[in-house]
């Protein structure tokens, strides 16, 4: 059974730069943040400085990185720390010089009893520390072309968060939350450019942490496949 990754928490890859660690932590606070959620995002909240304080302290992940190689995700205490300046600007992920991906066709499954289990999740106001990671699956295919050069993909997945009118219990002064019918979330698009390698073996997957849905234990796994010629 997995524990909390933090880089699961923040939507990350193990490798991502500084850049996008800031990013990624000033985008899941600002829909996380209690004075936006209520007290149910407090607990998600801590857990996103948690995971920002420790990763963004070179020793410290470097530390961490060790530890989820040898002996897989662990945790370390649970604190609340102060935030830290955001007001830096931010430089894209995406390389400049990448040969991006534009043909490539993606199939989604049912995404209905994830958008349950994120909402279960969020309205018992604790992260589930000691679930294991679910993968949603999604099919990645590639012309023959593609698939022999190799680039990024941009894919627009998903991205559940608490919705700010009603704060995550689908009321909004007693009445139905007309902003998420009810449904204490909302669901808006991520934009996450994904390397895929060149000739990839038959079959190859790519497992990716989701911003919205990775504070709530789901990652991405795209199984890559070639269109027939």
């Amino acid at each position: 059974m997995l524990k909390r990754n933090y880089y699961l928490t923040l939507g990350l890859r193990v490798t991502e730069h500084e850049n996008g660690l800031r990013h990624a932590f000033y985008e899941l606070v600002r829909h996380y943040h209690p004075d936006s959620v209520g007290a149910n995002g407090t607990p998600f909240y801590q857990e996103i400085v948690e995971a920002y304080h420790l990763l963004s302290d070179p020793d410290r992940r470097d530390d961490y990185a060790r530890g989820l190689s040898d002996a897989g995700p662990a945790v370390t205490s649970r604190r609340t720390w102060a935030l830290p300046d955001l007001n830096s600007p931010l430089d894209s992920d995406l390389p400049t010089a990448a040969h991006l991906l534009s043909n490539s066709r993606i199939s989604w499954p049912s995404l209905d009893l994830v958008r349950e289990q994120v909402l279960k999740n969020f309205l018992r106001a604790r992260p589930p520390r000691q679930k294991r990671a679910e993968a949603i699956d999604v099919q990645l295919t590639l012309t023959p072309e593609d698939a022999a050069r190799g680039g990024v993909a941009m894919i627009e997945a998903p991205a559940i968060y608490p919705c700010p009118a009603c704060h995550g219990s689908g009321q909004d002064n007693g009445l139905p939350c007309q902003v998420c019918d009810e449904l204490g979330v909302v669901e808006e698009k991520e934009s996450i450019p994904v390397q895929i390698p060149a000739m990839f073996e038959p079959h190859q997957q790519i497992e990716i942490p989701l911003r919205g849905l990775g504070i709530h234990n789901f990652y991405l796994r795209l199984h890559l496949d070639v269109a027939p010629q």
